[in-house]
């Protein structure tokens, strides 16, 4: 079998493009399978790509605005790319992609998967997202989204009889789990306005667990970094808050915590609310439309509150600090549940998709 992913870049260190290389390294190990990635411009990977995948570029040095503007001309390289290499499936790690492997694949042999990142409501484009996803749902082999929630949204907004609920796997080393020993929050994603880190440093302001001697780290980079550090000193809390660069130590950044608060707008399946659980980290999050509801089991493993709502997500981490008998018997649920997205277990999800008939069903 012959895969090939495509992607915009592999340059940024987001869950995107993590999950892609997981994915991508986990499926080229499997006996009788080639993999190749195909980026939309030419770029160095953030993430280690395996040494037997092949990195095909169609545009070098040019951003995705540029692809837009000359739409038809960048179909005809990517059918090129498909038809020399004769893929057997193009991932689209971006159902926005589905506007160009779909043209491109028509009359090959080749099947198109669309992978859904975020969920069915959140649209990037304003016609681009909806066009892609509507052409996904009747054109695709699969349309693989990562929420049960979000499955079922693609077949009410798009008709989508061909969606498949796969979630990202945990991707970090969980043998040595936090000790929950750091009067420590933690947050770690692009500094972006979908992370809600505005309304998190509003919440954080307003704690009273900050001013018994508890921190709060923001782990990430991206063009709000500027904005979120004039806030912090607005808001004053310099003396409590700090920001760090992305970095390839996660696993760090999770076990010098006793927390792991998420403030999201909206999210597909969080990969780093995974990855916290399975360092054994409680967890303070909204419960935005799909994703931590999935993770989360409510006063079990963490804490959900209503999405947006500052003030109760500031109560529930005061009440996470307040309580150490609660966050060591919620952060050992949350490993425990982190099991379940164990990567051997999401990799053969895949494979039996993508070894699967045309018309064959996909057990979930």
């Amino acid at each position: 079998m012959k895969i090939a992913f495509l992607i915009k870049s592999l340059q940024s260190s987001a869950g995107t493009e993590r999950m892609a290389t997981v994915i991508a390294n986990g499926l080229v190990r499997s006996a009788g399978t080639e993999v190749d990635v195909i980026t939309i411009h030419g770029c160095t990977p953030f993430f280690e790509l395996d040494g037997r995948i092949r990195h095909f570029s169609i545009v070098p040095h040019k951003e995705w605005s540029r692809v837009m503007r000359h739409f038809g001309g960048y179909v005809l390289k990517l059918r090129r790319i498909l038809k020399r290499e004769g893929y057997d499936y193009v991932i689209d790690v971006d159902t926005v992609l589905s506007l160009l492997s779909l043209p491109a694949a028509a009359g090959l042999k080749t099947r198109v998967v669309s992978w859904e990142h975020f969920n069915a409501n959140v649209n990037w484009g304003k016609f681009s997202y909806p066009l892609a996803r509507r052409m996904a749902s009747r054109l695709a082999h699969r349309v693989v989204v990562l929420t049960q929630a979000d499955k079922a949204l693609y077949g009410r907004r798009f008709g989508a009889r061909n969606a498949v609920c796969i979630p990202n796997p945990v991707t970090v080393n969980s043998s040595e789990p936090s000790p929950l020993a750091e009067k420590r929050f933690v947050a770690v994603g692009r500094l972006h306005p979908q992370k809600g880190y505005d309304m998190l440093l509003d919440a954080w302001a307003s704690t009273r667990c900050r001013r018994e001697g508890w921190t709060l780290r923001i782990v990430g980079s991206g063009r709000w970094e500027e904005r979120l550090g004039a806030q912090i000193d607005r808001l004053g809390v310099a003396d409590s808050v700090e920001m760090l660069p992305a970095t390839h130590e996660v696993e760090a950044m999770f076990r010098s915590a006793s927390c792991f608060v998420l403030s999201s707008r909206f999210e597909g399946l969080p990969l780093v609310l995974i990855e916290a659980a399975a360092m054994g980290l409680p967890a303070v999050s909204f419960d935005c439309e799909t994703g931590p509801r999935e993770i989360i089991e409510d006063a079990s493993t963490g804490l959900l509150v209503p999405p947006g709502d500052v003030g109760a997500l500031a109560a529930a981490m005061d009440e996470m600090a307040a309580d150490g008998e609660m966050r060591a018997r919620m952060g050992a649920a949350a490993l425990e549940r982190s099991r379940l997205f164990s990567p051997g277990a999401i990799l053969e999800r895949w494979r039996a998709l993508l070894g699967g008939e045309t018309n064959k069903p996909i057990v979930e």
